[in-house]
């Protein structure tokens, strides 16, 4: 089920190989699910496109962006330091460029 379609590409098992042989470690929450159930069973799930995570006092920050059949890629570039930098700001950890 995840990373979901709009995550990966199409077709979709293809796509996930291609990630795997051009990334050198796992996403770990990273496009995966987080939500809730609750008592009556109403569901709501998101897809993390933007995630910090910590783990033996270490932040993990990904991000991406949606890269198409015109994107440029300097521009994807950009949209996801972008993305970075207001995660960084959230936690008030400042730019070092």
């Amino acid at each position: 089920v995840f990373p979901g379609g709009t995550i990966t590409g199409c077709p979709k098992v293809r796509c996930m190989e291609i990630i795997n042989e051009l990334e050198h470690s796992p996403r770990g929450a990273y496009t995966g699910s987080m939500g809730y159930i609750n008592r009556n069973g109403d569901l709501d799930l998101n897809i993390l496109i933007r995630t910090m995570t910590v783990n033996d006092r270490t932040l993990i920050l990904r991000t991406g962006a949606g890269i198409v059949a015109d994107s440029v890629a300097d521009n994807e570039l950009e949209e996801t330091r972008h993305k970075a930098k207001a995660l960084l700001k959230a936690l008030n950890i400042h730019d070092t460029e």
